[in-house]
């Protein structure tokens, strides 16, 4: 099959990078599901905006609470070279445990060929990688003109209808173009936009849910992403995401990601030693053709001290140092029960 020549955007995670040949296709609409409220999300959103903000892209930023602010924009990642002590450094349970056994498996699993192969080649192939143990440079974050950036707390106490709230962003997005429109070349290469929309369930009135509108709304997200040369990025906590909901979210968008913690995992003990499984529910399709190669649908999370992988699973834990459990014994993927379909429009 010959290569599609699709353009893509970094997500700023080396590993979510690989998985998807280099980022995600402009134009699209990627959706962060959690089963539960945590802040494992927050590292991606970090990674992403981070990336934006040393490329130069245009960033509109909204969220529900000054917390979200604090944690996620106020706190992204440095931008370091020193890709291969990042890529080494030794992992850390989200719950500290200093358990033994964990420790025995954590260190098995490092041992894996595959993974260590996968160091190797994004040691030589990346020139710069974000260390989330520090903050990123003032003169980076500084540098990024005042005009290209748009952070906006949304009072979703006294909120408007979602119609007029998606009008806002669209004009907020006009505007912070349009000053630049004309003054394209004055960075390298190509300004990308990205749009992020924390918390989206925080739109709707839930005493007064009119589908309609929620379609209506999210039609216009879609028509922005495919117009501007970026892409439009929402989290939504799957807690509480009615089905008719996370239907239109399947609908219209090109992406979907679900992190599950572990403790909603079935036969979790197999998988201990990560700290999330991470799903890929839906992605890109060409006229039907996949751009991408994925080996699986289901990936694990792991977090250190200073990033954040996300690895295939293929392996499953030690049984002995010579017996591996296989794939087919690992937990199997819940999705496919729903039978839902990659719908493209």
């Amino acid at each position: 099959m010959s290569t599609l020549n699709k353009q893509i955007i970094s997500s700023g995670n080396p590993f979510l990078d690989k998985i998807f040949n280099g980022g995600f296709q402009l134009g699209s609409i990627i959706i962060f599901l959690e089963d539960i409220p945590s802040k494992l999300y927050q590292q991606f959103l970090k990674y992403n905006i981070a990336e934006g903000m040393i490329s130069g892209d245009r960033i509109l930023f909204y969220y529900s609470n000054k917390s979200t602010f604090e944690e996620v924009y106020n706190n992204l990642p440095y931008k370091s070279t020193q890709v291969e002590n990042i890529l080494n450094s030794q992992p850390m349970k989200l719950n500290d445990t200093k358990e033994k056994d964990t420790d025995l498996k954590i260190a098995w699993r490092y041992e894996n060929i595959n993974y260590t192969n996968l160091i190797e080649e994004l040691s030589k192939s990346l020139k710069y990688i974000f260390d989330l143990n520090r903050l990123l440079q003032d003169n980076l974050k500084i540098s990024l003109k005042k005009e290209r950036v748009i952070t906006k707390q949304i009072d979703y106490y006294n909120k408007k209808e979602i119609l007029p709230l998606i009008n806002e962003i669209v004009d907020d997005f006009q505007n912070i173009s349009e000053e630049e429109n004309n003054n394209i070349n004055d960075k390298e290469g190509m300004i990308y936009n990205r749009i992020y929309l924390t918390n989206f369930l925080e739109f709707i009135d839930k005493k007064k849910i009119n589908y309609n509108e929620i379609y209506i709304a999210l039609t216009a997200l879609k028509n922005m992403a495919r117009s501007l040369n970026g892409f439009v990025f929402i989290t939504v906590n799957k807690e509480f995401l009615e089905k008719k909901i996370f239907n239109l979210l399947q609908y219209i968008s090109d992406y979907i990601f679900r992190i599950q913690p572990l403790l909603l995992v079935p036969d979790k003990e197999k998988i201990s030693n990560y700290d999330a499984i991470f799903h890929i529910e839906k992605y890109n399709h060409i006229n039907n053709i996949k751009p991408i190669d994925i080996e699986t649908n289901i990936y694990g999370i792991i977090k250190d001290k200073r990033k954040v992988v996300v690895e295939k699973i293929d392996i499953g834990v030690e049984i002995d140092r010579n017996t591996k459990v296989k794939q087919s014994d690992l937990v199997k993927d819940d999705i496919n029960k729903n039978n839902l379909n990659n719908i493209d429009f």
